[in-house]
């Protein structure tokens, strides 16, 4: 799949349009072709702000933001936003969905592989 739609926006930019939704930062796995989010399983980074110290009360927030990107320093991968959108990793309702493709099949949210 080919972005065709300009991604290239400063850091802060990006930080205005995300949700905080926190559904991207849960693990994904490709099954069948689909993109598939298992909604139990979140990012062991992913942490909900319930007094709003680091965004809106009620978002969520990643606790190694600023070092998200350094790769082998932690146990996870997490995608720049182009990446994110050429793996079709982005959720129905993501702040970011004005700059997927025509062609952008949005995963599936699931709990367990029964959920397939």
């Amino acid at each position: 799949m080919i972005v065709t739609k300009d991604v290239s926006m400063e850091q802060n930019e990006q930080e205005k349009i995300c949700k905080k939704c926190g559904r991207c930062c849960h693990e994904k796995l490709k099954i069948r072709g689909t993109v598939c989010i298992f909604m139990n399983s979140p990012c062991p980074y992913l942490k909900l702000d319930e007094k709003g110290y680091y965004v809106e009360k009620g978002q969520y927030f990643c606790s190694i933001y600023e070092d998200r990107f350094n790769i082998g320093k932690y146990d996870v991968i997490c995608l720049n936003l182009e990446q994110a959108i050429k793996d079709e990793i982005l959720p129905k309702g993501c702040g970011y969905e004005f700059l997927f493709p025509s062609t952008y099949k949005f995963p599936k949210e699931i709990n367990s592989l029964k959920d397939v």
